[in-house]
C-alpha cells in the first residue's frame, strides 16, 4: 500500500494501548511513519501517523503522534529501544562515512 509503513494486527482478546495509539481486539491498523512533517499534511493516509517531527496545533488529531511521544515510548519501552538502535547504527555509520563528500 502507498505510504504505508506498518500494518499492526490485534489478534489478542482484548483492546492494546501503546501510549494512545489504540488498537481494538480483532482489528488492524495502519502507520505512516515519516521523518518531518510540517503540519499542513494535506490527507492523513494512514490510521496513525508517527512523526519525528514536533506535533504541531495543526495536528492535534488523536491518530497523530509527535517527537515527544515516539521520545517517550523509546524510554518506556527498552526493548525496543534497543532494537531501534541495533536497527539504525547503520545509518550513524553511513552519514559519518559520507558527511564528507556532501559539503
Amino acid at each position: 500500500m502507498k505510504d504505508i509503513d506498518l500494518i499492526v494486527a490485534n489478534v489478542t482478546r482484548t483492546k492494546i494501548n501503546f501510549g494512545g495509539l489504540e488498537i481494538p481486539r480483532g482489528q488492524r491498523k495502519s502507520v505512516q511513519v515519516k521523518l518531518r512533517t510540517d503540519g499542513n499534511q494535506e490527507q492523513q493516509v494512514a490510521d496513525f501517523l508517527i512523526t519525528g517531527s514536533p506535533k504541531s496545533p495543526d495536528q492535534n488529531q488523536q491518530n497523530c503522534f509527535g517527537r515527544e511521544w515516539l521520545l517517550a515510548m523509546l524510554e518506556t519501552h527498552k526493548k525496543t529501544n534497543a532494537w531501534l538502535k541495533r536497527s539504525t547504527k547503520w545509518a550513524n555509520k553511513f552519514v559519518k562515512r559520507h558527511a564528507r563528500s556532501v559539503y
